[in-house]
């Protein structure tokens, strides 16, 4: 594969290290005959949890159930941490 040195000096560069918000995203597997109403208020208050650390992203969060397993319901946490670095 050869890229033209033209490309290089013409294209914008996205700096990563230079963002304020770091991604965090996971899938929670729970058992498949979790009544609903327990579903609800569990993604309800991991919402609550998100906006009510300092740290965190208030808006585009998603907290939810997401996706079926063999055996199990998935629910997706896909929220960011105000932070320019993992290590904080």
């Amino acid at each position: 594969m050869t890229i033209p040195n033209v490309t290089f000096i013409t294209s914008s560069v996205n700096n990563m290290g230079e963002r304020n918000y770091r991604k965090f995203e996971s899938l929670l597997h729970v058992e498949e005959y979790t009544p609903p109403d327990r579903l609800k208020a569990f993604t309800v208050a991991l919402e609550k949890m998100v906006r009510n650390t300092e740290k965190m992203r208030k808006e585009d969060f998603y907290i939810r159930v997401n996706d079926f397993g063999e055996s199990s319901l998935k629910i997706l946490i896909y929220v960011f941490f105000k932070t320019k670095t993992w290590d904080e």
